[in-house]
């Protein structure tokens, strides 16, 4: 059985299988809308199982019991997030693929419902006097590298393609990137949020600071700002934004090789 490879045009027909997940909509819904990402499934016109791929994100929806599943899973490179349907037969699938390269990377979902602006406008201006915040351009876009992911260029084609599609904001000392809020992917009514900082700036605040600039833009342009978070450091900085929240978004991570990241 083969898959085919849904045009950007055509990814409307795949809403259907994905219209009751919650998590991840900013994902799903700039690979639906043909923003970004590929789309794969069973069949063009009537599709009963599908993969959407984006940057380090799989997400599947569907039916499992479908051929076409474990040929997925098995061409999937690593490392990869793994997001599926909350059932235990999607669950039994993937493990019985993958087994030992995997762990639970399970991420916490928030909601921006409760962000204050006023509050936003305060952290964005709790910046230390030697850096400034600023746009990020395409020209900057380009400068991003492996100590400040995860960032746009995971994603866009290229920082002209971030330039003309994403949005995102840096601090900058001197010319020098200090750290960066952006669109991981954008659709019209979702934003997914990436935000770091370099090794060398951090625990100055900067991240905070560029992050409600960022939000500051999605309220100002009906955008709904999304943020989820695997690790207690992204956890808190969502909290201290105004974040709060909302469910959990099931992730099974697969390691490059059957050594698992923990050690275990």
């Amino acid at each position: 059985m083969d898959s085919f490879e849904v045009s950007p045009l055509n990814r409307s027909k795949l809403e259907p299988l994905f219209a009751e997940r919650r998590t991840a909509r900013a994902v799903i819904d700039a690979i639906l809308e043909g923003n970004l990402g590929r789309a794969l499934a069973d069949d063009s016109h009537s599709p009963r199982v599908a993969r959407l791929d984006l940057g380090c994100y799989s997400i599947f929806a569907g039916d499992v019991s479908s051929p076409l599943v474990e040929g997925w899973l098995r061409e999937i490179p690593a490392p990869k997030e793994l997001l599926f349907p909350d059932s235990e037969a999607w669950r039994s699938k993937i493990r019985s693929v993958h087994g030992p390269r995997l762990t639970d990377r399970s991420m916490q979902a928030f909601s921006a419902r409760d962000l204050n602006r006023q509050k936003l406008i305060q952290l964005a201006a709790q910046l230390p006097s030697e850096f400034q915040t600023v746009p990020l351009d395409a020209p900057r876009a380009a400068l991003l590298d492996t100590d400040l992911e995860p960032h746009a260029l995971q994603v866009f084609e290229s920082a002209e393609d971030f330039g003309r599609r994403g949005i995102g904001f840096c601090a900058l000392q001197g010319e020098a990137i200090a750290s960066v809020a952006s669109s991981y992917t954008i659709s019209r009514r979702h934003l997914e949020i990436a935000i770091s900082c370099h090794p060398a700036f951090r625990r100055r605040g900067l991240a905070k600071a560029v992050a409600a600039r960022l939000l500051l833009h999605c309220l100002d342009h009906d955008l709904e700002p999304h943020w989820n978070a695997a690790n207690p450091i992204s956890i808190h900085l969502a909290k201290s934004l105004g974040f709060q929240p909302s469910g959990i978004c099931e992730v099974l991570f697969l390691n490059r090789d059957s050594q698992r990241e923990d050690g275990q």
